[in-house]
This record gives C-alpha cells, structure tokens and sequence, in this order.
C-alpha cells in the first residue's frame, strides 16, 4: 500500500523513529539494524515501509531497505510470529545471519533471540529454509556480483531436478572455462557435462 516514505529524521530510539514528510510525522516502528544505518536527526531520509493491519490496529512499520523488509514479510508468514516478534528477530539477528542459521537449521541460534522458543525456531526452520533457497543471495550483500548468474544456474539445475551438489559442481565447472557466461551458457554447459 504505502512502497516508502521520504523526509526528514526527527527522532530515533532503539524501538522507533520519527520521520516528518509533507507536513505529517509517521511513527515508525523499526528494527535495531535499521536504527543503526539511519543518519542523525534533521536529515534527510528514506524508509520502505510495511502496514500491519489489524481488527483494531493500523501499524506502518519502517526498514532501512527493501531487502530486510521482504525478510520481515517472510517471518511473519511464519505461524507464531506477528510483526512485533518479527521485527525483534530482525534486531537479534542480521538479515544474513538469520539467513544462514534457517538454512543451517541452527535452533539453538535462533532460540537465542528474546521471544523466540525451541518450536518457534523449529517452525521458522521448516518454513523458511525452502522459500530462502529460492532466493539465493538476497540477503547476503557479500555474494558478489559475478557469483550471481551463478546462483541462478544453480536454481535452474536444482528445478530441474538436479541434487544441488551435483548443480553446484558443474556450474562451478561451467564458470571456471566462461567467467563471464550468463545463466543461460552456463545452464548448457552443465547439460551436456
């Protein structure tokens, strides 16, 4: 509904901040991650935003980017988890950290954080270790740019029925002869290898 909001910082705590745009102040919940890219006070600033809706409330919660916002849509997806819990976890955990302890199954990590059990770790596990799968490198900034035709041949492998292993293997064969090969070269030579 609302995609972001652009304007000027007023305040900012560990929990929210303020931010004045076109003449209206929006109280913004906002995870700790969030919090620490925002610049001081009185500048300028732009935040993706999500509304929780609810039977008796309306909340626009802030994100300093569109990726830590898509992870908080994922979570909250998650049975058990609203968006308050959610944007706790975003604070516990950077977006790739959470990334990696899904994908590693790490509960005992992901329990750690304040409001988040044993079956709600097992839960957030089980739901979102396929769809990040899907999603390769999305919320890992250190995957660099060459790696990511890469990943997306790996994807195309894997939906066509390959074991990721065995994709990863030939890909990484393909690239080493093409450094420069697209998704789709590199799909072919992983075929006919």
């Amino acid at each position: 509904m609302i995609e972001f909001l652009e304007g000027t910082l007023v305040e900012k705590s560990s929990t929210h901040c303020v931010l004045q745009s076109s003449g209206v102040a929006f109280f913004l919940p906002v995870s700790l991650s969030s919090i620490e890219k925002l610049p001081k006070a009185g500048s300028s600033v732009r935040l993706f935003t999500h509304l929780a809706v609810r039977e008796d409330d309306l909340t626009l919660y802030g994100f300093a980017s569109g990726e830590e916002r898509q992870l908080f849509r994922q979570l909250i997806q998650v049975s058990g988890i609203g968006p308050k819990l959610a944007l706790t976890v975003l604070s516990g955990l950077q977006a790739s950290q959470l990334r990696q302890a899904v994908q590693d199954g790490d509960i005992r990590r992901l329990s750690s954080i304040s409001g988040i059990g044993k079956k709600t770790a097992e839960r957030m596990v089980l739901e979102l270790r396929d769809r990040f799968a899907k999603e390769p490198g999305l919320f890992d900034p250190a995957l660099p740019p060459e790696a990511k035709p890469q990943e997306d041949a790996v994807q195309a492998l894997m939906a066509l029925g390959f074991k990721e292993a065995d994709a990863r293997k030939r890909v990484s064969r393909g690239a080493k002869s093409a450094p420069s090969a697209s998704v789709e070269e590199l799909v072919r030579q992983a075929l006919s290898s």
